[in-house]
């Protein structure tokens, strides 16, 4: 795991800009040209300067910084890779701030320190085949089985997908439309 650089090395804004330049701007060729795999260092970079975790209470190893000097930070990443920004939007946000705001205080224990220090990667799996980004026509079910719960379905344009740790996976456990929808915590490792 990355050793992490404290908050009092500079402002978000000032760790957000050296990141972009001193390991984004190099490398955004690749990326653009479809790189070497999934840039897992775009994270571990990140995490080292505090930056993975930027949502993440301090008292779980996050930065507790604002949506503010979040959109900030993705701003100057995007200025030298588009496609860095938003691996590293969806690290952040969409795959990280439901634990945050959702979670199980077990949940957040365990997940939290590990996103925020770069240990986990973070994807959100949404998209299906048949409905895009339409939650609401969503097809992917949800069961309780003995132990736990079974997902069945088929997701597709996840971001981060391959090179992520945990998935947050949103499935249907009620009726159809907007509601009867839940969201589930993934790890990559398991079947």
């Amino acid at each position: 795991m990355p050793q992490v650089v404290p908050t009092s090395a500079g402002t978000v804004a000032e760790r957000a800009a050296a990141l972009a330049v001193e390991e984004v701007r190099p490398r955004a060729l690749g990326m653009a040209r479809g790189g070497d795999g999934f840039p897992r260092w775009l994270i571990d970079a990140a995490a080292a300067r505090g930056l993975a975790g930027l949502l993440v209470p301090v008292q779980l190893g996050g930065a507790g910084a604002s949506h503010g000097d979040f959109a900030e930070a993705v701003e100057l990443i995007a200025r030298e890779c588009a496609s860095s920004s938003v691996v590293y939007d969806v690290h952040v946000s969409v795959a990280t701030e439901p634990i945050v705001r959702f979670g199980t205080d077990e949940q957040r224990a365990r997940y939290l320190p590990r996103l925020a220090g770069g240990e986990l990667v973070g994807a959100f799996a949404l998209s299906e085949p048949g409905s895009g980004s339409d939650a609401a026509s969503l097809t992917t079910r949800a069961e309780r089985v003995a132990g736990g719960w079974r997902l069945n379905g088929a997701k597709s344009w996840i971001t981060n997908a391959g090179g992520a740790d945990l998935y947050v996976v949103m499935a249907r456990t009620g009726a159809q439309g907007a509601g009867g929808i839940s969201a589930f915590l993934v790890e990559a490792s398991w079947e």
